[in-house]
């Protein structure tokens, strides 16, 4: 679907439309101008996984028989149902959801493993765990101001933490167990009958390396990922129901239209890039030209919200993943300038015009000096992206975890049925 500067909103409508008359395996989002963004020669994600979601939501819904009582029809209604029949199927099928926390650790990782807790407990709470650092006396005071509804959250014992989980004594067979990259395969947990599965969430420069990622898979773990550009890089290729896509910090997220009243001749700088050939040449523009740059580190969420409202230009070179500093700022109205290195090369993610990508011809100064100098002009053009990321939140994160479980089950019952017809042959 080709549709000019148009963004997940103004879609959903017809998307859903479509769901309830054809089945539709992969949505993927382009704009008739798309020679001005940048694509790969090989794309390889496998779609949208946001506009997945809701047409699975909605064309669950439209098989779903409401009570012969009530003829209003409603989506919340029909996805109530939709909820109780896949807990019920859990409960025949799979034990408990446990995904593995850290409520001490700064935001980031931690944030986005907190937050599809959530997600699962929010329409299964009494199947979801969350294990790992999570007493509450390590909780970090900002986790509970940004989500109170973690207090509702079912923890295993504090004082059971990873040397039970290695002996396999708090985890049983079909429990499915949700594990970040810092950790390799429990193989053992895979021969007890667990699910284990690995949620990717950097580049595999920050944790682990290829030959341990092709290992993990050998012994038995899958992959789950957090982008779509990492979806299909680094050899993974994980299929797009293993997509679980992160929101922004609600607290930290400007919402509705932005505003220029505060803002300056500011460029911010994600904190990792301070040190490389670009983020220096960034801060040598600013020399002698009238700017200056800031880079984010050691700064309070309400430090972080001031610059953002100030900020015309947020750096972000070779990001990781869906790094949140540069999606912030973007929401709050500044540009983002990037590279053509990981998670920028996928427009899925970063729908970015192809000038703000810096390369051997389309240098720092070039691609600042003609932002600075067009600002309003440039911000207007950051509109898809602020759009892709005002959508996705609760609801969208929630929906994957449902699409996830459903075909996790659909896939369980598979298996079965192969195995059942293979002994029956014999």
């Amino acid at each position: 679907l080709g549709l000019q500067r148009c963004g997940p909103r103004s879609m959903t409508t017809l998307l859903t439309a479509l769901a309830c008359s054809i089945s539709i395996s992969r949505v993927v989002f382009t704009s008739f101008h798309m020679n001005d963004y940048y694509l790969p020669a090989i794309h390889n994600s496998v779609g949208w996984n946001y506009f997945s979601a809701l047409n699975y939501s909605s064309s669950l819904s439209s098989n779903i028989t409401s009570d012969d009582n009530d003829t209003t029809p409603d989506l919340r209604r029909g996805m109530n149902l939709h909820h109780r029949q896949l807990v019920t199927a859990m409960a025949n099928q799979l034990s408990r959801v446990i995904i593995h926390n850290r409520w001490d650790d700064k935001p980031g990782g931690a944030e986005a493993l907190l937050q599809l807790t959530l997600a699962f407990h929010s329409w299964m709470p009494n199947q979801t765990y969350a294990q790992g650092r999570t007493s509450p006396s390590v909780i970090k005071d900002h986790w509970l101001d940004w989500y109170p509804e973690m207090k509702k959250l079912k923890t295993l014992k504090e004082s059971k933490l990873m040397s039970d989980v290695a002996e396999g004594k708090l985890l049983r067979r079909d429990d499915v167990y949700i594990i970040p990259e810092l950790f390799a395969c429990p193989a053992h947990l895979v021969r007890m009958g667990v699910h284990v599965f690995i949620w990717k969430l950097g580049a595999v420069g920050n944790h682990g390396s290829l030959p341990g990622q092709r290992k993990n898979i050998q012994l038995g773990c899958k992959y789950l990922s957090h982008s779509h550009w990492l979806s299909g890089a680094e050899e993974l290729n994980i299929p797009e129901d293993r997509i679980f896509l992160p929101y922004m910090t609600p607290a930290k997220s400007h919402k509705g239209e932005v505003s220029n009243a505060q803002r300056e001749n500011l460029i911010i700088v994600n904190g990792h890039d301070q040190s490389s050939s670009e983020g220096t040449a960034v801060k040598n523009y600013c020399n002698d030209k009238d700017c200056k740059v800031t880079i984010l580190e050691g700064f309070n969420t309400e430090q972080l919200l001031q610059l953002y409202q100030k900020a015309k230009v947020v750096v972000g070179f070779c990001m990781r993943g869906c790094e949140r500093s540069p999606i912030e700022a973007v929401l709050a109205g500044a540009v983002l300038v990037s590279n053509i290195c990981l998670a920028a090369q996928d427009s899925l993610d970063f729908p970015i015009r192809k000038e703000n990508l810096v390369t051997a011809n389309n240098t720092v100064e070039e691609v600042l000096g003609r932002i600075l100098a067009n600002f309003e002009e440039e911000q207007i053009k950051m509109g898809d992206m602020r759009d892709l990321y005002n959508e996705i939140g609760p609801a969208t994160l929630a929906n994957q975890t449902q699409g996830f479980i459903h075909n996790l089950l659909a896939d369980l019952g598979s298996t079965a049925n192969a195995n059942s017809t293979t002994q029956q042959q014999f």
